[in-house]
């Protein structure tokens, strides 16, 4: 990659628009780092999980979205109006039930953390700012 890329997405809360935005991302992301396929499908399903979190959690009724991509990393920058809420504590994937099944939901949080190598969280001006971070090997 020999330019940095950067984009803004603004959207309805609503899992169409997420749906729309993973995409978007997902494209531009390969395209950048067309080598890195795997680190790409990884970062691109944990910005899925922090929207698709905040849509169903948060009660906000608007998402903005920045993407920056240079040689070393992707960055997902997410803002939204929602109640507050802080995704960086400690989390883990639930444990099977006695049939050994593992219950439906609840692995978002868990899924996020071990999906990129970096992730920070604000409140600032009423929105929670969630950071996304994925660090990539220049020599794969």
């Amino acid at each position: 990659m020999a330019a940095s890329l950067r984009v803004n997405i603004v959207f309805a809360a609503d899992f169409r628009s997420v749906d729309q935005a993973r995409g978007t991302l997902l494209v531009l992301c390969r395209g950048a780092f067309p080598l890195q396929q795997e680190a790409v499908s990884d970062f691109c399903m944990a910005a899925n999980e922090a929207m698709n979190n905040a849509v169903e959690h948060s009660g906000c009724s608007l998402l903005e979205v920045e993407l920056h991509a240079d040689d070393q990393s992707m960055t997902f920058r997410m803002s939204s109006d929602g109640e507050r809420f802080d995704p960086t504590g400690s989390a883990a994937m639930p444990e099977p039930d006695e049939l050994g099944e593992l219950p439906e939901g609840g692995y978002g949080l868990a899924l996020i953390q071990e999906f990129v190598d970096g992730m920070a969280y604000q409140y600032r001006d009423g929105k929670n700012v969630v950071t996304l971070v994925k660090n990539i090997n220049k020599g794969v």
